[in-house]
Parts: structure tokens; C-alpha cells; sequence
């Protein structure tokens, strides 16, 4: 029950989080998330679709690595980021500057990323993969994702413009920073 409670906490605040703090200012954040923004950005598809698809295939990908239950509780974690993604898109958001935003969400999705991981399950999308590489390889969650994020931000910078890149790469950076702080503390590493 714990579990599904933190699952459907963290991702409530993390799909507000996007939906009030980095699609208003077209950030992204890297990784599943940040593909689906930049679909959004350049086609209209909602985030919620495009999150969902994406970490269905994730999740099958990984599979085979991956318990029974750890495998259960991240499909309901996926389904529920991306509903919490659909249900929340048109909410009125209330205005933060641009790197108060960036600050404030990279501090909301490091703090639910790393809530969710130390109850060994996932949201869905790369948290997935990096979740299972930080299990066998012992590759810190943070250095995984700065990697994939590098490709995604380029991208992004280069499709929906360079003005959004320094927000962004500030907001993934405090994600990446509290994540890793969350996993030090609790000795998951």
C-alpha cells in the first residue's frame, strides 16, 4: 500500500510540476519526459500520450531484468504519471520567473524521482533503466540520466530553440543533484 500511495503522490506533484513549471516556458526535462515535451513543442501531441507509449516500451525493454513486482508496481507508476500528465494540462498554473521555475521543478521531480526509487519502483520511462543499471552496475541514476540528457537537450535546443537550454539544464541538473543526494542518503548506491 505504501508503494502505491508514493507512486501516486510523487506522480501527481511531477505531472504538475511539467504542466506549471516547464511546458509553460517550453524547458525540458530529459528523458522520457523530455521527448514527449518536444513532440509536444513541435506537433501538439500531449505529453501524456506520447510519456505513456514511450514508457510502455521502456518497460517491456527492461522486463526481463526486472521482478515481477517491480515490473507490476512501475507499469501503475507509468499509467499513473501519465494520467496525473493529462488530467492536470489544463489546470491554470500559477506564473514563477523562468529560473524560479526551472529551480523549483528540478526540486519537485529530483525529490518524487528519488522518493520513488527508494521504494524500488518507477514512474515509467528511463527512470526504469536507470533504476536497473544503478541495481547491476552500480552507475550513480544522476550520471546515467546526464548522459541521455545531454542528447535530449541538444535536440531540444536545436528544435525548439537555444533561449530554453540554460533553464533546462539547470532544472535537470537540481533533479539530478537531490536524486542522487536521496540515494546517498538512504544507501541505495
Amino acid at each position: 500500500m505504501t508503494k502505491i500511495a508514493v507512486l501516486t503522490g510523487c506522480a501527481a506533484v511531477s505531472a504538475l510540476a511539467i504542466n506549471w513549471m516547464i511546458l509553460p516556458y517550453r524547458l525540458n526535462t530529459g528523458g522520457v519526459g523530455g521527448i514527449a515535451q518536444i513532440v509536444y513543442y513541435l506537433y501538439g501531441v500531449s505529453p501524456w500520450i506520447t510519456t505513456l507509449v514511450i514508457s510502455g516500451l521502456a518497460l517491456l525493454i527492461g522486463a526481463r531484468m526486472m521482478s515481477l513486482s517491480f515490473f507490476i508496481y512501475s507499469c501503475i507508476g507509468s499509467g499513473l504519471f501519465s494520467f496525473f500528465l493529462g488530467v492536470t494540462q489544463n489546470l491554470p498554473f500559477p506564473e514563477l520567473p523562468l529560473y524560479g521555475s526551472a529551480i523549483v521543478a528540478g526540486l519537485l521531480l529530483g525529490i518524487c524521482c528519488g522518493l520513488v526509487f527508494y521504494h524500488q519502483v518507477t514512474l515509467g520511462g528511463m527512470s526504469t533503466i536507470t533504476f536497473l543499471l544503478q541495481k547491476k552496475f552500480q552507475i550513480a541514476a544522476g550520471h546515467f540520466d546526464n548522459a541521455l540528457n545531454l542528447v535530449i537537450l541538444t535536440t531540444s535546443a536545436l528544435t525548439v530553440g537555444l533561449e530554453t537550454l540554460f533553464p533546462s539544464v539547470l532544472c535537470i541538473v537540481v533533479s539530478n543533484l537531490v536524486l542522487n543526494a536521496i540515494m546517498k542518503r538512504f544507501v541505495l548506491l
